[in-house]
């Protein structure tokens, strides 16, 4: 029984980890990476078209951001978001990423929700 229990738990490490590894057209785009990263970091909260709405989002106070709103998007930096999510946002339910994810994880996934959501051009962004 518990042979069989270590390679189930073995089976199930290995499949995980294959599904961390980015695959080919990741690796060839940098938004597909930032997009897997929102998908199983922010999506949650934000909601899959980063509008705030989001099944738990009735539950919090304040609200999480809606990075579609026309305010929201004239006035969110890119460097407050990367502050944001790598620090938190006291008095709200933003949790810092900084153990979890890396420097250029966060950058990743801040570019994709730049460009799905805020319709911001990243590569004019970037040449700034």
């Amino acid at each position: 029984m518990f042979k069989r229990f270590l390679v189930f738990l073995f089976i199930f490490l290995l499949l995980t980890a294959i599904n961390l590894l980015p695959s080919s057209a990741e690796e060839k785009d940098p938004l597909k990476r930032g997009e897997k990263l929102y998908d199983s970091n922010c999506a949650v909260c934000h909601g899959d078209k980063g509008n705030g709405k989001a099944w738990v989002s009735d539950t919090l106070n304040p609200k999480p951001q809606d990075f579609t709103d026309p305010k929201v998007i004239k006035t969110l930096t890119k460097k407050r978001m990367i502050q944001s999510t790598t620090e938190g946002r006291k008095g709200t339910a933003m949790q810092p990423f900084k153990t979890q994810l890396s420097k250029e994880e966060i950058e990743l996934m801040v570019d994709y929700i730049r460009a799905a959501f805020m319709k911001i051009d990243i590569k004019a962004e970037k040449k700034k």
